[in-house]
């Protein structure tokens, strides 16, 4: 009983200081190793199309990725994106690094579909 109280006194300290604990079981690891085993058993990406006007579908896609993906709502998104991570490449360059790659990617998004096939 005492350990156990040691035990979580030792957690919230560490918790207080921002570690992350992580810990490890057979079962999670085997679960993680199925999963990857079962995605790595998929033998291709099936690329798609962008849907013709009145197919199923057609306005919601419409309304998400031509009007604000590509729109002015994703091109403000992006570089608000940019503009927070550069802002935060003194303090933790890596995290700001991805931030910009992915606000750059957001803006981009048209072009990254297109070249990629939209892989689903």
């Amino acid at each position: 009983m005492k350990s156990m109280k040691k035990f979580k006194a030792r957690l919230n300290q560490a918790m207080m200081r921002g570690y992350v604990i992580v810990q490890s079981n057979p079962q999670s690891t085997m679960v993680v190793g199925a999963v990857g085993l079962l995605i790595m058993s998929i033998p291709a990406a099936h690329a798609i199309t962008a849907p013709a006007a009145g197919s199923f579908a057609y306005d919601m896609y419409d309304v998400g990725v031509n009007k604000i993906l590509k729109g002015a709502p994703g091109f403000i998104g992006g570089m608000v994106g940019i503009v927070v991570s550069a802002t935060q490449l003194s303090s933790n360059w890596k995290a700001a690094g991805l931030g910009i790659l992915a606000s750059t990617a957001v803006i981009k998004a048209d072009s990254i579909t297109k070249s990629l096939g939209m892989i689903v």
